[in-house]
């Protein structure tokens, strides 16, 4: 078992309200897909492996240093939620999708709030333009990275950035 010393747990409970901050930011930022308590949840996550991490001595503030880890926890859960959505591939979605997710749901016991957000993302997600499917599919599914969906596609992994953000938004919107 790892020792924290009093200084990685003092940095630690200096940042909480950091962590808070960029919870509100990132909860806001998903439309609140993701509730504020689990954002909080796993900014602390971050937090704490960032203050176990950090090294006193470098040239570098400790906020810069953890931003990228507390925001990488609660972007890891977020992923996590939408890996269980049911993209529209058509025929390989029925045969081997869906039985994956009714297995995860019938071995786990999914809250039916769960369930319900679940069919909610599904339908939102058939209403996309195929191409958006596809690249939602390729991200959160097949955990392909966006050079790697656009190298696919043809397109630049810049021009990819922001099709997979306006896919994100499409998304959201389509769930109002």
């Amino acid at each position: 078992m790892k020792r924290y010393t009093k200084e990685q747990k003092q940095l630690f409970h200096d940042h909480i309200s950091f962590a808070k901050k960029l919870a509100n930011k990132f909860y806001k930022k998903t439309s609140g897909q993701m509730g504020l308590e689990d954002c909080f949840a796993h900014a602390c996550y971050g937090l704490w492996q960032a203050a176990f991490q950090y090294d006193l001595n470098q040239q570098v503030k400790f906020e810069t240093y953890a931003y990228k880890r507390v925001m990488g926890s609660m972007m890891d859960a977020f992923k996590q939620d939408l890996k269980y959505v049911e993209y529209q591939d058509l025929d390989v979605l029925d045969r081997e999708v869906i039985p994956q997710i009714e297995t995860f749901e019938d071995e786990y016991e999914l809250k039916d709030f769960n369930r319900v957000r679940m069919k909610q993302v599904r339908r939102a997600l058939k209403k996309l333009p195929k191409r958006f499917q596809v690249i939602l599919v390729k991200y959160y599914i097949e955990n392909k990275n966006l050079k790697q969906i656009g190298k696919e596609m043809r397109v630049s992994k810049s021009w990819m950035t922001r099709l997979h953000q306006r896919a994100l938004v499409e998304l959201k919107e389509a769930m109002v």
